[in-house]
């Protein structure tokens, strides 16, 4: 109960302190990341050693499913790091907050040039804050997390589990004996196999969020309002946009869905987890959700499920290696229209 208290404490301290810090031009990373750390509500992970141990050789398991399944190959075996909440948060600012403040670099401009110091500041403490406490929310509800590594230019991607999470999603399903960290593994792995066989999908990943930062400076000059949060709506000429974001996440979270459900049809108490994870999301990577924020954009539930129901279709119709053959370029990704219309992507690809 004193730690609790003492963390409210701290989260209050935060919030004040950047009213008494020096001006400064964007998020205040050092404060965002205190802020969320403070409100994660944390529990240090015990027996780190056994916990890492137990889900190495789920890996074992796991991942000769899950290529068999998804007719993807990968050049070396999968690393996996056992996590608490605030190892995540640190991981997840390092991986992202670069990225974030490039996109957002224009608005700040405008701040800057349109602002008084007390709206620059009072935007900024609030834009910290939202973001400090987001990242706080999501720690507490993420189960797995597949990292491509967006902020490096090296290789290398690792999976992440949040334990925490996962023991408690256990109890509030009750699944407790049930293999629900299995289905998360499938789930994780085969967004690394996508990205690492569909080479050109980090890429394309990035020119996204390059659109985002084009269209976020553009609209800079119509900007005469003080922005209140790190919330910036776009209008209907940036559609075109939203609809491609939404398509690109809606496919390859439905990809990543079809192989967890035919995964877990090899693994104990199918009937029993297939119902769970159903009506159970997986919770979006953070800066998805930052994009969404940034953009006005809100992907449903049951777009996913749509891109599920797309690449089951196309599996029925054709097979999980036509698709993957398919899907050699960016032009080649199902748009929602189609996604929702299995059949023409078909004409369009030319079978």
């Amino acid at each position: 109960m004193q730690k609790n208290e003492n963390k409210k404490d701290n989260l209050l301290s935060n919030l004040s302190l950047q009213f008494f810090l020096p001006e400064s031009r964007g998020i205040n990373w050092d404060i965002a990341t205190s802020i969320a750390l403070n409100s994660s509500n944390n529990i240090p992970l015990a027996n780190r050693s056994i916990v890492q141990d137990i889900y190495s050789q789920s890996l074992e398991l796991i991942e000769p499913l899950v290529g068999e399944v998804s007719a993807l190959k990968s050049a070396k075996k999968a690393e996996i790091f056992v996590v608490d909440r605030e190892e995540w948060i640190v991981n997840t600012f390092e991986s992202i907050s670069k990225l974030f403040d490039d996109i957002t670099s224009s608005l700040w401009d405008v701040l800057e040039k349109q602002a008084s110091s007390v709206t620059k500041k009072t935007t900024q403490v609030l834009a910290t804050t939202e973001i400090g406490l987001l990242l706080g929310f999501i720690a507490q509800k993420v189960l797995g997390q597949y990292d491509l590594g967006l902020h490096s230019k090296e290789a290398d991607d690792y999976l992440f589990v949040i334990e925490q999470n996962i023991t408690q999603r256990e109890t509030e399903l009750g699944v407790l004996k049930a293999p629900l960290r299995l289905w998360i593994l499938a789930h994780e792995l085969t967004h690394r196999l996508q990205f690492e066989n569909f080479g050109w999908f980090k890429d394309y990943y990035l020119q996204l969020i390059k659109e985002v930062k084009n269209i976020v400076s553009q609209k800079k000059d119509s900007i005469r309002k003080p922005l209140s949060s790190i919330t910036f709506l776009l209008n209907k000429e940036n559609l075109r946009l939203i609809s491609k974001i939404q398509a690109f996440m809606s496919f390859i979270e439905g990809y990543a869905e079809f192989v967890m459900f035919r995964v877990g049809k090899n693994l104990p108490h199918y009937e029993r987890l297939k119902p769970v994870f159903s009506r159970v999301q997986q919770h979006k990577p953070f800066l998805k959700k930052l994009l969404e924020k940034i953009i006005g954009l809100d992907m449903k539930t049951s777009q996913y499920r749509q891109g599920l129901a797309f690449v089951s279709r196309i599996n029925e119709l054709e097979s999980i290696s036509f698709l993957n053959e398919s899907i050699d370029e960016p032009a080649k990704i199902p748009t929602m229209a189609e996604i929702a219309r299995p059949k023409d992507w078909l004409e369009r690809v030319g079978k």
